[in-house]
């Protein structure tokens, strides 16, 4: 991971890597242009302009021509669905830990 994607997630405040790039994805759904992804997801343009070459050249969003549009593709989708799963899985096994932790 490069140093700018690195320095984007800890000032924007997410957790991780992959919840900027699930910003992203979440983000461009239905199309949307790069400054209101920055400022949906609180990235520089420079910041930005580094996940979109991982995301683009993954295949996970794509340029719509002629408005020049991020938007996310079907792969982006399942990744979407994927995180949404596996943070859904962890928030449970979550919750039971700290029930069993209680009852201690």
């Amino acid at each position: 991971m490069t140093r700018l994607l690195r320095m984007s997630i800890k000032e924007a405040g997410y957790g991780s890597f992959v919840d900027v790039i699930e910003c992203i994805l979440e983000s461009t759904i239905g199309g949307l242009e790069t400054v209101h992804v920055m400022h949906e997801c609180s990235l520089t343009q420079n910041q930005l302009q580094a996940y979109l070459d991982l995301l683009l050249q993954r295949g996970l969003v794509k340029i719509v021509e002629p408005s020049l549009k991020i938007q996310t593709t079907e792969k982006g989708l399942a990744f979407i669905s994927d995180y949404n799963q596996l943070n859904a899985d962890w928030l449970v096994e979550e919750e039971a830990n700290h029930d069993n932790k209680r009852r201690t």
